[in-house]
Parts: structure tokens; C-alpha cells; sequence
């Protein structure tokens, strides 16, 4: 499950990636928690801000290469420090990349209480609050309440238009073979392995599941 969630890890990056960059331009990447540096120069304008959110920026620049040098304990703590100290964007942003350390760490718990936060909180913006229930779902998978996993992704589920839709769909696949409906996954399977506008991990991983049904064409 590890390397799932790594994968899909990756395919709400390159989402948030791509819709934040539509919608706001670098600073939006930079929202989303991979260009970190872009969201201080885009700030720079705002004059009676800039200062304050110049220093959030470089304390979260701080706190991820902490965690990318391998120092993750002083990285989680500068992101909680951040989650209560900065400014409002900077302190969601802080918070969901603390529920991914911590997720890193193996404390499945901690991360969905923090996305729990996240999601519930009705003045974040939409793309942050589906990252933290497409998160939080596929981290309950192994052992999570259905009927809560299903209530979380219901929201992403009723729009076949969204940008979350596929992983959406993706959480409803596994957690299906999860509780052992199976002609429910293949079928969800099936359609996200063919579906081009699914990002490419999740096509991959569906062709992949359905190595386990040779019977069917994926």
C-alpha cells in the first residue's frame, strides 16, 4: 500500500499542479506545495503583506528541504509551527504538507486528523479540502470504515467533469476489492485503465490491478 500511496501521491501534485497553475499562475503551483519559492514573489506586490508572508515563505522553504535532508522531525515541527504562526494560505499549506510527512513517518492517524481538518474547513479553498479527502480516503483504505470512506469522496464523485473525478473513482475501485465486489472493481477498473482523460498513474495502476482478473481487457 506504501507504493500506491506514493504513486498517488504524485498524480494530486501533478493535479494541483496543473489546476492551480491554470487558475493562478505560478503562484497557484506554488500553492500547492511544489514551487514554494513563487508564492513569496507573487506576494511581492501586496506591500502591506509582504514582509510577513516573504518570512512564512522562506520558513516553509526551510521546513521542506529539513524534510528532504532527511531531518523530518524538525521539518514536522516547523510545518506545525507554521500551521499555527503564519498567515492564512501559508498556514493550510504548512498543515497539508504535514499530514504528507507525517504519512511518510507511518502515522496514518496524525495525517488524517490533520486532513480531517483541512477538509472541514469551509473557508479552504475547494482544491485543497479534495486533496485532503482523496488523501484521507486512500490512507483508511486498509482498514477504514466504508461508509465513511465512501461519504468522503461522495462530493468528488458527483461531478464526472472534475479534475479529482478519476482518483475519486480510483479510491471507490480498491476500496470495492476491498470489500470483496468484485465485478464492481473490475468494471471501475476496466473503464479507468481506458479512460484518457484519467491522469496516466491512475490508468497504470488500473491496468495493473486487472492483472489480477486475466479474464479481463484492460
Amino acid at each position: 500500500m506504501s507504493d500506491l500511496l506514493r504513486e498517488i501521491d504524485e498524480d494530486l501534485r501533478i493535479e494541483r499542479l496543473r489546476r492551480l497553475g491554470r487558475r493562478y499562475g505560478p503562484a497557484g503551483a506554488g500553492a500547492a506545495g511544489l514551487v514554494a519559492l513563487a508564492i513569496g514573489g507573487w506576494f511581492l506586490w501586496q506591500n502591506h503583506l509582504e514582509e510577513r508572508r516573504a518570512e512564512d515563505a522562506d520558513r516553509y522553504a526551510a521546513a521542506i528541504a529539513a524534510l528532504e535532508d532527511g531531518n523530518t522531525g524538525l521539518g514536522i515541527s516547523d510545518l506545525a509551527n507554521l500551521t499555527r504562526e503564519a498567515e492564512p494560505g501559508y498556514a493550510l499549506l504548512a498543515k497539508l504538507s504535514e499530514a504528507a510527512a507525517l504519512t511518510a513517518t507511518g502515522d496514518r492517524a496524525a495525517a488524517i486528523s490533520l486532513y480531517d481538518t483541512i477538509a472541514r474547513d469551509d473557508d479552504a479553498p475547494g482544491h485543497f479540502r479534495a486533496v485532503a479527502d482523496l488523501q484521507a480516503a486512500f490512507l483508511m483504505l486498509d482498514q477504514g470504515a466504508a461508509a465513511t470512506i465512501r461519504e468522503r469522496i461522495a462530493w468528488l464523485l458527483a461531478d464526472p467533469t472534475g479534475p479529482w473525478y478519476a482518483l475519486a473513482r480510483e479510491v471507490n475501485a480498491h476500496l470495492a476489492y476491498r470489500e470483496s465486489e468484485t465485478e464492481t472493481a473490475k468494471s471501475e477498473f476496466q473503464e479507468l485503465a481506458t479512460d484518457a482523460n484519467a491522469p496516466n498513474g491512475v490508468r497504470v495502476r488500473a491496468r495493473r490491478m486487472l492483472l489480477l482478473w486475466p479474464d479481463v481487457e484492460g
